[in-house]
């Protein structure tokens, strides 16, 4: 038969981007000056991550598959940016290197998902049990803290990948 649950985790998660550059007109911090540059530009976000999700599973002897769904709320911690690029100049090539932290200020937070995925419990013994889970968190909330005028759009996704052994403390 089915049985159905409720569970509230407390994870961390590191989200982020990365974005080639090629020919982009870019201006940094260390750079005021805007320059056609090449190279790659990334973005990390680390994040307490909280879902609340309700499952399903099918219980069978051994192996016992489920799938889960719900909203998860990730708070937002600390973040960092870096620019590891060239741009031509006067018939040469200038490096660029620029990295800098998020400021919480720029990032809005919570950030809201929707989350569901599905997986399956492994019993190796009474006790023990061995699981493993894919999910899909979809962003609901523009995450970018932008000023007025500025629409930018920035919402979070990312797949989630779950292992570990189940067992009892008492």
């Amino acid at each position: 038969g089915r049985i159905w649950s409720l569970s509230l985790q407390t994870l961390y998660d590191q989200k982020g981007t990365n974005q080639k550059l090629t020919n982009a007109v870019i201006a940094t911090e260390e750079s005021p000056e805007a320059k056609v540059v090449s190279g790659t530009y990334e973005q990390d976000f680390n994040y307490v991550e909280v879902p609340i999700l309700l499952t399903a599973s099918w219980s069978h002897s051994e192996i016992r598959p489920y799938v889960f769904a719900g909203p998860s709320f990730g708070l937002f911690l600390n973040g960092s940016q870096s620019l590891v690029a060239s741009s031509r100049v006067n018939g040469g090539t200038e490096s660029i290197t620029s990295y800098q932290s998020i400021s919480s200020s720029s990032v809005n937070s919570p950030d809201i998902s929707a989350l569901a995925g599905a997986g399956i419990e492994l019993r190796l013994d009474s006790n023990t049990e061995l699981f493993g889970d894919v999910s899909y968190a979809f962003g609901l909330v523009n995450i970018a803290n932008t000023a007025e005028g500025d629409n930018t759009i920035v919402k979070s996704r990312d797949i989630r990948l779950a292992a570990g052994l189940l067992f009892p403390l008492n």
